[in-house]
């Protein structure tokens, strides 16, 4: 697995050669490179050390260049995390061919003069966000966005990590595409949900008005699927299998409203939920997790307090808890 400083030194421009070998290799190699850029950004970007703005532009352009590298046919079919590792290699290895003729790597992906903005909300954070062209965005906790300052391409295209909702300006000589955990989901304009964080196993789309095509950002040729209102598509992060179903409209958009919902929720479910949601850290004892895990919860709460929520939830359950600032002790 990448050394978290190494991925650090790269985003920030101060790799060596060698080092930048070691990253080629560990993209290249499936036991060492088996998370994407997205996975690898947030790690890095979660840490101590915040990112600079020329950091943020890296990783826009990163991803900018990852989606327009058309990957050659070939007659045996790799699967789809195996070309992100090869995208990688080909974008590092761009940098690495610059890097003789340039001291610091920050130039090396910031050929363009756009620039890129990065919004990015910690846990217990929302926040609404206008783009240049109008569109509106509903940013969850946990999540961030990149777009250009102004959307000079063809497309309209923005980076997510984490789960937001878009209402897209209409432009039809411009499609708006949000690309996400090696999904890009494109419209003309439309209002619909994207949830894509990390630790999920699933990146979601759901669509509430317009229409939207839903593809894989690196198999461009492999058929992906047309979502019409009420709709929700559900591609998974490991097999990039995609499935179309009917959406609940209440369940997906509820974050935006201010609701905490929990259906049939198991309890690690709903601590990794309540922590996003407040910002807060829950522990429990390891003997006490199967147990934990053994029960569901189904519930709503709105504009609820973490107090609230957690005097409900345990007295329904029967489980002790104990709040220490942000954190939340978990006792059976």
């Amino acid at each position: 697995m990448l050394r978290n400083e190494l991925i650090e030194k790269f985003y920030r421009g101060e790799c060596t050669e060698e080092e930048i070998q070691v990253l080629l290799e560990a993209f290249g190699n499936p036991q060492k490179g088996e998370r994407t850029v997205e996975a690898l950004w947030e790690e890095f970007s979660s840490t101590t050390i915040a990112p600079d703005r020329q950091s943020e532009q890296m990783f826009a352009a990163l991803q900018q260049k990852i989606r327009a590298r058309e990957m050659p046919r070939s007659r045996h079919r790799w699967p789809q995390s195996q070309w992100l590792r090869v995208a990688a290699i080909l974008v590092l290895a761009f940098s690495l061919s610059l890097l003789v003729s340039r001291e610091n790597t920050h130039s090396l992906l910031l050929s363009s003069s756009v620039n890129y903005i990065t919004q990015k909300n910690p846990a217990g954070q929302k926040s609404h966000i206008r783009l240049p062209d109008g569109t509106q965005v509903h940013l969850n906790a946990e999540s961030s966005i990149t777009y250009p300052e102004v959307f000079t391409d063809s497309t309209r295209s923005v980076c997510l990590i984490g789960e937001a909702f878009f209402e897209v300006t209409e432009n039809p000589e411009k499609p708006f595409i949000v690309s996400a955990s090696g999904v890009d989901t494109r419209a003309l304009g439309t209002s619909f949900n994207v949830k894509a964080y990390a630790q999920d196993f699933n990146v979601n789309v759901v669509l509430v008005s317009g229409k939207v095509s839903v593809t894989q950002t690196n198999m461009p040729s492999k058929q992906g699927k047309i979502l019409q209102p009420g709709e929700e598509a559900i591609v998974d992060t490991k097999t990039y299998e995609m499935r179309k179903q009917p959406a609940e409209l209440h369940r997906a958009l509820a974050w935006k409203n201010n609701i905490l919902l929990f259906q049939q929720a198991t309890a690690s479910q709903i601590f990794t939920e309540l922590e996003r949601w407040y910002g807060v850290k829950f522990v429990h004892p390891p003997l006490h997790t199967a147990a934990l895990d053994s029960w569901r919860f189904t519930g709503e709460f709105e504009n609820a307090s973490l107090e609230n929520v957690l005097m409900s939830i345990s007295y329904v359950k029967s489980f002790k808890y104990t709040i220490d600032h942000n954190t939340i002790t978990i006792t059976p």
